[in-house]
Formats: C-alpha cells, sequence, structure tokens
C-alpha cells in the first residue's frame, strides 16, 4: 500500500496525507543515521511514534511533534541554530506538510526535547556522569509537569526507546530505565486522571 508496508519494525497504522509527506521528510533527514544500537534506522523510530499517535487518534499537532521530536536536537545543522531558528523550520515543515497549526505542532515539538538551559547546566558540571544526571533531572521534572500533549509524544518515545534498547548492554538498560520509568508512570498516571489538553 505505501513504502512503509515492507518494514517490520513500523505498525501498519493507517497512513494518509499529510503524514505520508512527514514520513518521506523524516526519512529524509535521518538517512544512513542509527539509533544507539547500531542497527535500528534513526527514522524507523521517530516513525513507530508517529503511527503509534495516529492510532491513538491524537491531533496532527501531536502526530507532528511524535514524527518530528528528534529532529531539533539530533540533526547537526538543526540542532546548532538557535530554537528561534529551530522553531522557525519546524513550523515551515508544519505548514509544507499541511498541519492545521503549524505554530502549536512547532511549540509542541520543542517542549518534547532538552533544552539549551539543560545542555548548559550538563556542560558547567563538575563531572561529566554529574553534568548528564542534572540535565536528564531537569528535563524529567519539566516534561512531568507539561500538559498532555507532551505526555503523548514523551509516552511513546520512552516506550519505543525502551523497545529497542533491547540489543544495548544490561547497563545501559538499567541506567536508561532509572530515569525513564518514574517518568513514565507519572506521565500515564496524569494522562490517565487528565480530562483536557494543554501544551
Amino acid at each position: 500500500m505505501n513504502q512503509y508496508q515492507d518494514f517490520p519494525t513500523i505498525p501498519n497504522a493507517p497512513v494518509s496525507l499529510p503524514y505520508i509527506m512527514i514520513e518521506a521528510i523524516i526519512l529524509n533527514l535521518f538517512q544512513g543515521e542509527y539509533r544507539k544500537d547500531n542497527i535500528t534506522p534513526m527514522a524507523y523510530h521517530s516513525i513507530r511514534i508517529g503511527r503509534a499517535l495516529i492510532e491513538q487518534g491524537q491531533p496532527d499537532h501531536v502526530v507532528f511533534a511524535g514524527y518530528f521530536h528528534d529532529v531539533p536536537e539530533d540533526i547537526e545543522s538543526i540542532s546548532s541554530l538557535p530554537m528561534e531558528d529551530r522553531k522557525k523550520l519546524l513550523i515551515e515543515f508544519a505548514e509544507d506538510c499541511d498541519i492545521s497549526n503549524p505554530e502549536k505542532a512547532a511549540t509542541l515539538t520543542l517542549k518534547c526535547i532538552y533544552l539549551p538551559e539543560e545542555y548548559q547546566a550538563e556542560k558547567d558540571a563538575p563531572s561529566k556522569a554529574e553534568g548528564k544526571k542534572i540535565r536528564k533531572e531537569m528535563a524529567c521534572k519539566r516534561w512531568a509537569n507539561s500538559g498532555t500533549d507532551v505526555h503523548a509524544v514523551k509516552i511513546q518515545d520512552i516506550k519505543d526507546n525502551r523497545n529497542d534498547m533491547k540489543a544495548m548492554s544490561e547497563e545501559w538498560q538499567t541506567n536508561y530505565d532509572a530515569w525513564a520509568m518514574p517518568l513514565l508512570n507519572h506521565m500515564e498516571k496524569q494522562s490517565k486522571s487528565s480530562m483536557g489538553r494543554d501544551i
């Protein structure tokens, strides 16, 4: 039916415009890039998250953020830009893909990444290990206190990361779960009890 139907690691979610356009952009942006397991193409992770959000019936700005959540951080030509310029690019992508509210989609996407001040705190720490811990603690606190749209994206992000990390070392998995599982449990609990939508 489409070029992704034979990908065994991507769920067969119904994909239609504008999402076909988004997936083509994601595949192009992450061409030749692999996840930490050196097996899974980066694009597969983004596509799986986007499709999971489609299956949930999430609005298009949330689906867009699911597809693009790694783009502002992991594409060097974009991550090196100031946040304002990254947002402009995301808005352009959203407009090109006919997302109903490009500004909202771009804003949500940037709320799902590590922020410059969190990376700065990591650099300012006395050691690399302490810095990484500080960055993750700052981001987790922010994500935990965000609205249901951020939670929808991050829940799928963490779940997919945990699925892919089966190919990683036990130490890597343990370190990931140490910060990710408390956040995941909190967000899932909040999502079940929340009635509103607030990015």
